[in-house]
């Protein structure tokens, strides 16, 4: 007598594109027994049910399947065809969808482009006329921005209307993340300007962590600060840079589009957004027409809805092939190690935390993962590609109607330097070395502070008191240094 077979999950896609890829449904594929032949299956249809759905009495919910598929397709002459490959299907959008990565021998037919910009925007038209078509009360602009959900405020793009449609109703702008709290001119609080473009500061970092698509980045990125710091602000800025080069990469080379995946406690806003609601897109067709348009896939998590925590969330992660895990907060002292060892497979985290500065932030990781020796120090120094600490501080200048708020960060890198200062002397030998910074691999907040001044020169021609202003955000900068914070 033999034993029954586990079943494999059973799904139907339009084509597939390559040997990698990933869909997105509103209902978990449905299981089928693997004794059935080929010739008996038939396309599944959708369902409505989104919500996962109880396995046992145990009252445990099916948050994702790791296993086999059964890839249900048509061939030319409109004829099911089955593939078998493996994958996984994990629950998604706070319970909305779920999205589907599989693996199967199909050889890749994505074709290569030559400019990802235009077929941008000609998708993002489309789009935008979609939306327009049946809105009782058409949006006048759709902005990059609104399309994007993660474009900060500085791009070339944040403020580019796409399309124009009368009547002219004001264009939805609310709650982004590049919005007033973190972008140039007026912030959240009144009568305080906001002096940092978000788009320059992140790619400041960009560029000095090399996150180029090219070179295949991994390890751990933690942007760290204390509450209100603006320090998510960064991490989300700082990874539309990083999918935006990869997703132009992937368009180029006729890859496989680069997947983000997120994992937070709440989702505090969605990189993919509906731009007349600023929530996730609540049709399936609307969702996956973004994704095309963008050239990204995109996997948000809740913890509590979509998985039980963020251990399941790294295991499925390992059959997403994120080009990008964010964390959210990290928060428990042992997840730094399961982020460390992620880092280590070959994979880019990003993830934010509460610290005062980028010592008290390596402090705390080293702490977390008893790294007590200098060989441990080694072992972990080497699976972080960067440490950035955010402060901010408000200049009160006389005779002038807006406070003037300033972001300062101090980065610490991974260079084969800073790793063996690292070990040798601990974190002592974390400090600021102006004219030095590439080789020690640490830039201090007056690095940051001069950028700041370089790169907002307009801005504070706009100020009635500009050398006192720059002058006073040079002095909290090197304060900080000498303090070592």
């Amino acid at each position: 007598m033999t034993t029954p077979s586990k079943p494999r999950r059973k799904m139907s896609v339009d084509r597939i594109p390559g040997p990698d890829f990933t869909v997105y449904s509103t209902d978990e594929p449905e299981l089928e027994d693997v004794t059935q032949s080929s010739s008996e299956t038939a396309l599944t249809e959708t369902s409505e049910t989104s919500k996962p759905q109880p396995e046992t009495e145990t009252k445990t919910y099916a948050y994702s399947y790791d296993g086999s598929f059964a890839i249900l397709t048509l061939d030319d002459h409109g004829r099911p065809n089955t593939e078998t490959g493996r994958g996984l299907a994990s629950q998604a959008f706070a319970g909305s969808y779920w999205t589907i990565t599989l693996r199967c021998d199909s050889p890749n037919k994505r074709p290569q482009g030559s400019n990802y910009a235009d077929a941008l925007q000609a998708e993002l038209l489309k789009y935008a006329n979609t939306i327009n078509a049946r809105n009782p009360n058409p949006v006048a602009k759709f902005k990059a921005r609104d399309f994007l959900g993660y474009c900060p405020k500085g791009h070339s793009d944040y403020a580019k209307p796409l399309v124009a449609i009368s009547p002219i109703v004001p264009a939805n702008t609310g709650g982004g993340v590049a919005g007033n709290s973190g972008g140039a001119g007026r912030s959240s609080g009144a009568g305080e300007m906001f002096l940092n473009d978000i788009y320059p500061l992140c790619k400041c970092l960009y560029n000095r962590l090399n996150l180029d698509p090219a070179g295949s980045p991994c390890g751990l990125i933690a942007i760290t600060g204390a509450t209100n710091s603006s320090k998510s602000l960064i991490a989300r800025g700082l990874i539309f840079l990083i999918l935006e080069a990869a997703a132009k990469h992937a368009f180029e080379k006729g890859l496989r589009r680069p997947h983000l995946v997120t994992f937070e406690d709440p989702i505090e806003e969605y990189f993919i957004k509906d731009p007349t609601t600023d929530l996730a897109p609540e049709k399936l067709e609307e969702l996956m027409s973004l994704l095309v348009a963008l050239n990204i896939d995109y996997t948000p998590r809740q913890n509590g809805i979509d998985a039980d925590g963020l251990t399941s969330v790294i295991k499925d992660a390992k059959r997403q092939t994120p080009a990008v895990l964010f964390v959210g907060e990290t928060r428990d002292p042992k997840h730094w190690k399961e982020l460390l060892d992620f880092g280590s497979s070959g994979h880019l985290v990003v993830t934010t935390s509460h610290s005062g500065s980028v010592v008290e932030a390596m402090s705390q990781i080293l702490s977390n993962t008893k790294a007590e020796t200098p060989s441990q120090r080694s072992e972990v120094a080497r699976r972080i590609r960067g440490i950035a600490n955010i402060r901010s501080f408000t200049q009160l200048v006389k005779d002038q109607d807006n406070s003037l708020r300033t972001l300062l960060p101090a980065l610490w890198m991974s260079t084969a330097q800073s790793i063996n200062n690292l070990v040798a002397d601990g974190l002592a030998s974390i400090l600021p070395a102006l004219g030095q910074e590439r080789e020690l691999g640490y830039y201090g907040r007056t690095y940051f502070g001069r950028k700041l001044i370089q790169q907002t020169t307009e801005r504070f021609k706009e100020i009635a008191k500009k050398e006192e202003t720059e002058n006073e955000i040079l002095r909290k900068a090197m304060e900080w240094d000498i303090r070592g914070i």
